[in-house]
């Protein structure tokens, strides 16, 4: 997908997750429920592959769950100011 309006909406939503997760990050960092994949009965866990198609290694759900670790490491400001 190259359309810029979907990474903007993506970098919201990835946003409002790390807010949410800093709201109580010791039950939050991991939280990580429902399904699988879209259509089916099998239970997502974190330990689930996350496929790159072929842009880099797969890697577990668990090692981008926290964006301030070693792989992402980044973090979102609280606030602006403008």
């Amino acid at each position: 997908m190259a359309d810029p309006i979907f990474y903007l909406h993506h970098t919201q939503l990835d946003r409002l997750c790390y807010v949410w997760q800093q709201q109580g990050p010791e039950a939050r960092r991991m939280a990580y429920s429902g399904h699988n994949q879209r259509h089916s009965v099998k239970l997502a866990k974190l330990s689930d592959k996350i496929k790159m198609q072929g842009w880099a290694p797969e890697i577990e759900v668990n090692e981008v769950m926290n964006t301030e670790g070693d792989l992402l490491c980044y973090r979102y400001r609280s606030s602006c100011s403008i």
